[in-house]
């Protein structure tokens, strides 16, 4: 639970277990969320305002969502065995 009478740590934590004391300031944090925006294909600098659309529109496929829930041939065969084995 957090205790507001304590000060927060922010570690970074290595695959050696050692534990150093760290930052991160907001302008870093920004810079970083811009980047990753960057990377898919967003632009950072826009302006949101209710006339604004989207920044990109993708077609829906019906055909694609039914495979996205219905999952890979065979899929549910793999499902059913393995829950089977589990059960017994």
């Amino acid at each position: 639970m957090l205790d507001p009478e304590k000060p927060r740590e922010f570690k970074a934590v290595y695959c050696d277990g050692r534990r150093e004391d760290t930052a991160v300031t907001h302008a870093d944090a920004l810079e970083y969320a811009k980047c990753a925006a960057q990377a898919f294909g967003i632009n950072p600098e826009r302006h949101i305002g209710e006339e604004s659309g989207p920044d990109r529109e993708v077609e829906f496929d019906k055909e694609l969502a039914k495979k996205d829930i219905i999952g890979e041939p065979g899929s549910r065969e793999k499902k059913k065995q393995k829950s089977a084995k589990i059960s017994k």
